[in-house]
């Protein structure tokens, strides 16, 4: 456990393809452990999420079912949970930390991709390999994931 990315964390991000974000509603409910809590894919190309600094990632949120869950989730709770799975070799990356969306700055870098972007502040990470059980070849990428990611 580190609270920043060391050279094996950086290199895991930038071939990544796909990752998991954890959120928490403002409404969760203490009483029923079901209610409040989200759990989302977030995918593109390799590269689509950066590394900014040992301590900050950046990386696009598309629109996709325009329900903007995870937004709303962060902007009421900043607390996130990333977990990268690497599904060839089983390894599996896990970052605690507080993210934040940034809107309407199309013309920053780092959000070229869209206008929305995630930030994250690590408070921990935890490097685990051959944790995930099941492996997978790579077959293809989505014929609908365009240029941008």
């Amino acid at each position: 456990m580190a609270p920043d990315l060391g050279d094996n964390e950086v290199g895991f991000i930038a071939e990544a393809d796909t990752f998991f974000i954890a959120s928490r509603s403002a409404q969760l409910d203490q009483a029923e452990s079901s209610q409040g809590l989200d759990v989302s894919h977030r995918g593109g190309l390799p590269g689509f999420v950066r590394v900014v600094s040992r301590s900050e990632l950046c990386f696009p949120d598309f629109s996709g079912n325009l329900l903007f869950n995870t937004l709303g989730n962060l902007a009421a709770d900043a607390r996130a949970g990333l977990l990268f799975i690497d599904f060839r070799s089983g390894g599996m990356l896990h970052i605690i930390g507080r993210a934040r969306g940034l809107l309407g700055r199309s013309g920053d870098d780092a959000v070229r991709w869209s206008r929305e972007a995630h930030l994250s502040r690590h408070q921990c990470v935890v490097n685990r390999d051959h944790a995930f059980p099941h492996l997978f070849d790579f077959v293809s990428y989505s014929p609908h994931l365009g240029a941008e990611g």
